[in-house]
């Protein structure tokens, strides 16, 4: 379960989306390489992501853990619901640009292929990495939901990815997107919450090493 809420938090974490169309994605997500226990706790899972501008929101609820992202004024603050703990933690472009594979280890080619994801029309491209790793991402050129940066791929140019997947740790996770809704979204959805403690990116790591204690003010 540690690996797991780091592998998403990393995710998530880099979540600093710039849209230019207003609304909001919803994703099915399937993880492999989990452990018995840990994957009967994981069926069903969905994630929202939700734009406005140059603000961005990302929830997921994982059951016992809720991670949210909301990214504004240029800093992605990652709130975590882990075990009734409400930690906060704020992601500089310096931490977020952390989180990517260097732009030198992994190549992106654009195929002709298509298919459609949740309406849209969607192109392949494939990343290979040094290490010999290949992912798919279909993305959508008609959707100016700009969620290629929600990627650790900085050298992936096509349009809104409505498709991916990655590996951290021996997990591999796919998302697939669902549904798509375009219209007004309140700023109200990306106001910070009370009530969370903040804590640096290192501490939260502690904190999950520790069993979910909460690090020391």
């Amino acid at each position: 379960m540690k690996k797991l809420i780091l592998l998403f938090g990393i995710m998530l974490g880099s979540a600093s989306l710039f849209a230019q169309q207003d609304g909001s994605i919803t994703y099915h997500i399937d993880i492999d390489g989990l452990d018995a226990q840990t994957k009967s706790l994981m069926q069903n899972l969905t994630m929202v992501m939700t734009f406005k501008g140059k603000q961005s929101r990302t929830d997921m609820d994982m059951g016992m853990v809720k991670i949210s992202t909301i990214t504004k004024d240029n800093i992605t603050y990652s709130l975590m619901d882990y075990m009734g703990n409400k930690i906060k933690i704020p992601l500089t472009q310096e931490d977020v640009q952390k989180t990517k594979l260097n732009e030198s280890d992994y190549t992106v080619d654009y195929t002709s292929k298509t298919k459609d994801i949740a309406g849209y029309p969607c192109n392949l491209a494939i990343i290979k990495t040094k290490s010999n790793d290949v992912f798919n991402i279909w993305y959508c050129n008609k959707l100016q939901l700009n969620a290629c940066s929600q990627t650790p791929y900085s050298n992936l140019k096509g349009g809104c990815p409505m498709e991916f997947d990655m590996v951290k740790d021996g997990m591999r996770m796919k998302m697939q997107a669902t549904k798509v809704d375009l219209g007004p979204v309140s700023d109200s959805a990306f106001i910070i919450p009370d009530g969370y403690q903040e804590i640096s990116p290192s501490q939260l790591e502690q904190m999950l090493m520790m069993g979910g204690s909460m690090p020391s003010k």
